[in-house]
């Protein structure tokens, strides 16, 4: 579709060099498509950002969980725990799970589709956070724990 400057740098072509028009038209044309790819690959690296901070994320995400499971395991007298802090635990290691099989959906999709999909990813997550902050502070305050490694 050609814009009014087009249409002018075109006749114009033609009045000065006869036939010289269609050569403008297609510079015209093959500016306006680099300009789309342009804006396109623009489009693309604002989502390879997200997604490398998506992947730092569950990174972390995992490191904490294992983290706090690593406390867990560490935790003496487990058959003396306290039903509330065995339903946390119950609770957390349940959670972990659904956020590993949403992470691993997530990880499955293309890209486009990933840019969709992380608020489920973000919210596991988040819910999972939550749990484990109130489960280390429940252990670290009603248990022994076994500080080797």
């Amino acid at each position: 579709m050609m814009d009014m400057m087009q249409t002018a740098a075109v006749a114009t072509a033609n009045a000065v060099l006869p036939g010289s028009g269609i050569i403008v038209n297609s510079a015209f044309e093959l500016g306006k498509v680099c300009s789309e790819i342009a804006e396109l690959l623009t489009g693309m690296q604002e989502t390879a950002s997200s997604i490398k901070t998506q992947c730092a994320n569950i990174e972390k995400d995992v490191a904490y969980f294992r983290w706090v499971l690593e406390v867990l395991g560490r935790v003496q007298h487990k058959n003396k725990l306290t039903t509330e802090l065995q339903k946390l635990i119950t609770r957390f290691e349940t959670e972990v799970k659904g956020y590993d099989r949403v992470m691993k959906k997530f990880l499955e999709q293309n890209i486009l589709k990933q840019l969709v999909f992380h608020n489920d990813l973000d919210a596991a997550s988040a819910s999972v956070k939550e749990t484990a902050g109130q489960l280390v502070q429940c252990v670290t305050t009603e248990c022994a724990i076994n500080g080797s490694v």
